[in-house]
């Protein structure tokens, strides 16, 4: 098999590069003016370059003579006809993505072009590499018992640290309290959470794990064995679902009673290819009668190199959310320059771009239970989308020192023992307190699975949930809490309020008529830590805010699956245009 590390392309460091490149961006119109200048400078390029991504349009330039792995997206129902034109041309077909027309293949990068005159050939893309997205920052207590440091790291955020980065809450659950759940009903039970990361330990076992499979390094295969090599993705399993009882509910999942399905993308070193993680969309999609799925989490991401339209992980993120799956994505921890600590905006990252899906960014919550302290951490990506201009984030939520399980032996605990918290352990669990959107991500997608648990309405023709991914997302922004002082590009409609969201979902009917009234009555206000919220009443579609009682009526054409978020859209009165983001 070829060498797929990661570690050894040039293109993880071109990658990294073009993100840098984006910061320096700090307005909105900043980025709009880059954008111009850079179109309006290039030189003549070769025939066919036109159909090329970023990444490689540099590479192109650079006149680099090496080769790249790259996804080439064809026209509709010409998938087999292209690939057949391409081996019979020399090149090598590695495989094939059908539910978006592409496949993947190894070419000189002298023949890039060459391969972008081919007819049906829509767009090429390089096989970029993804990574987690949690942001290193100096906490716990520096000791990782049981586990023998290998390296030392030592970093911090810009991010002023918390009051107390290892202290426990002194009533139940912190990340409970503040999100309102801490006396819920809702557990998750009988929700399907696909995890695309670093693959699950079984310290996270809920009432268990339906799956866990291998997809790195171009493979596809199930293992008989939970395993965890870097330890992200056991974390963000553990927000959205890890067990109560070795922590006494202290530092319990979100959603403990979810069903989790493990799909292993990212290697030891906690990253991973662009195509590893399509293959795993693919195959829970192809596999829904078996492998049924409510939610993907994505806590991953890489540097937006092209539109959204012909982004090929976008366009995966965009059929699993055609298909009904609500899909929950990090936006990237890109907010401020690592070496001057300067805000910036325009550094939002793929899958993040994705129109359909939730996108999360940060929220600081000081680690007090109260909501009126909360900000919003200056690591968190902010809009708007590289190319398209799409206002993102969709929301933010707690994604500070947020402590959950990981293994003593995982690679991101031993290169970082600063990053264990005392509790009490159990076997080969440990506890760390991580901050990156990754964990917003995963906070977010434990509370859309207490959602989808209240609303409990299930097509058993179609094998769907009822409340769409589009009514999902729509109510995750109705119930947000606006934060003052931050604009909606940093912000999104809000910070998550997991009460008010599962309140309206609870009271929604999604088997009305279409026009009709489907939600029954609603308070619009959240008490909190004592404190009575109400709710921003708002959500972003598109270029524009839509208030009032919209969200209130079943309506096929928004909320049905097969429609785009934020796509053209004659909303009536209490429309808002988003000054910038047109």
């Amino acid at each position: 098999m070829e060498d797929r590390n990661p570690k050894s392309k040039a293109i993880e460091g071109e990658s990294t590069r073009f993100v840098w490149s984006l910061l320096i961006v700090t307005t909105v119109v900043g980025a709009f003016l880059i954008l111009l200048l850079a179109s309006g400078s290039e030189v003549a390029a070769p025939r066919g370059a036109g159909k090329l991504d970023r990444l490689l349009d540099e590479a192109l330039v650079a006149q680099r003579d090496d080769s790249l792995r790259v996804i080439v997206r064809t026209r509709p129902g010409t998938l087999i006809r292209t690939t057949d034109a391409v081996e019979q041309s020399g090149f090598v077909v590695h495989e094939e993505f059908p539910f978006i027309d592409a496949f993947t293949t190894t070419v000189p990068l002298t023949m890039l072009a060459r391969l972008g005159d081919y007819p049906d050939v829509l767009s090429v893309s390089a096989d970029a590499v993804v990574e987690k997205d949690w942001a290193k920052k100096a906490q716990g207590n520096g000791k990782a018992k049981r586990a023998k440091a290998t390296s030392s790291t030592s970093t911090s955020s810009t991010d002023p640290a918390p009051t107390d980065a290892t202290a426990e809450p002194k009533e139940g659950s912190h990340l409970h309290n503040t999100l309102g759940i801490d006396d819920e009903p809702w557990d998750g039970r009988d929700i399907h959470v696909a995890v695309l990361d670093s693959g699950i330990h079984e310290s996270v076992d809920g009432t268990g794990r339906r799956g866990q499979y291998d997809f790195t390094g171009g493979q596809s295969r199930y293992r008989s064995q939970p395993e965890d090599p870097y330890g992200h993705g056991t974390h963000v399993a553990g927000l959205v679902a890890a067990p109560s009882q070795e922590t006494g509910g202290l530092f319990r999942g979100l959603a403990p009673n979810a069903k989790l399905y493990s799909f292993q993308v990212l290697d030891a070193a906690g990253v991973g290819y662009t195509s590893d993680v399509i293959r795993a969309i693919q195959h829970i999609l192809t596999n829904r009668k078996h492998l049924w799925t409510d939610i993907i989490n994505l806590s991953l991401g890489h540097p937006i190199l092209e539109t959204a339209a012909t982004d090929p992980l976008v366009q995966a993120v965009e059929a699993a959310v055609r298909e009904g799956i609500v899909v929950v994505v990090s936006a990237g921890n890109y907010g401020t320059n690592r070496d001057t600590g300067e805000v910036g905006y325009a550094g939002i990252t793929s899958p993040g771009n994705a129109p359909s899906a939730i996108t999360v960014g940060a929220l600081d919550t000081r680690q007090t239970d109260r909501r009126d302290d909360d900000t919003v951490a200056t690591f968190s990506s902010r809009g708007p989308t590289w190319y398209d201009a799409l206002a993102k984030p969709d929301i933010v939520a707690p994604a500070t020192s947020l402590v959950s399980n990981t293994t003593w032996m995982s690679s991101l605990l031993l290169d970082n023992p600063q990053l264990q918290v005392e509790t009490t352990s159990v076997g080969d669990t440990a506890y760390i307190s991580l901050s990156g959107t990754s964990m917003g991500a995963a906070v977010t997608t434990g509370v859309v699975a207490l959602m989808l648990e209240a609303n409990d309405s299930f097509d058993m023709k179609t094998r769907r949930r009822r409340l769409t991914p589009n009514a999902v997302k729509a109510i995750l922004q109705y119930t947000a809490l606006p934060l003052p002082g931050y604009d909606t590009l940093t912000q999104g409609a809000g910070a998550i309020n997991a009460d008010g969201a599962v309140a309206l979902a609870a009271a929604i009917d999604p088997t009305a008529g279409s026009g009709e009234w489907w939600a029954g009555p609603v308070s619009e206000t959240s008490t909190i830590a004592g404190s009575v919220l109400t709710w921003g009443q708002r959500f972003i579609w598109g270029d524009r805010f839509i208030w009032g009682s919209s969200i209130y009526y079943a309506d096929s054409t928004v909320w049905g699956p097969d429609t785009v978020w934020g796509d053209r859209f004659i909303w009536g009165a209490g429309t808002e245009v988003l000054i910038g983001v047109q």
